[in-house]
């Protein structure tokens, strides 16, 4: 739950805007539903492993674990499902910028996030 919680709240207000600005019918872009379910078997991934994980200090560990979630998800949208180019109308060069903010977002966003999520209901690291 800890985990999920970020995404099931700014997911819906991202599509909200972009469908009532004319930017995309929302059913054009399914896989974006996916990224709360994502993000929970994500942290459950951490919870899981993060005993055995090599990265001993916890907020390091929730940053770098954060930012692979980021460029895996910024080379599926963007590699196989064209979702950032189709959302903002970006041309390709542009578009590898994505490939460079979103693990840094991400990173940012699970340690400052979900790591304080966790630690709210008790989940070990």
């Amino acid at each position: 739950m800890a985990g999920v919680t970020f995404p099931v709240i700014i997911c819906p207000l991202i599509f909200m805007t972009l469908a009532t600005t004319g930017k995309i019918t929302v059913l054009e872009h399914i896989p974006m539903y996916f990224v709360p379910m994502i993000w929970g078997i994500w942290n459950m991934v951490l919870v899981g492993v993060g005993k055995k994980c090599i990265i001993k200090d916890v907020k390091t560990k929730y940053l770098v674990h954060g930012g692979t979630l980021g460029l895996i998800l910024a080379l599926l949208g963007l590699y196989v499902f064209n979702i950032d180019i189709a959302l903002f109308g970006i041309s390709m060069p542009q578009a590898y910028w994505i490939l460079i903010i979103a693990p840094i977002v991400y990173g940012l966003t699970w340690r400052y996030v979900v790591l304080p999520l966790n630690n709210l209901v008790g989940l070990k690291k």
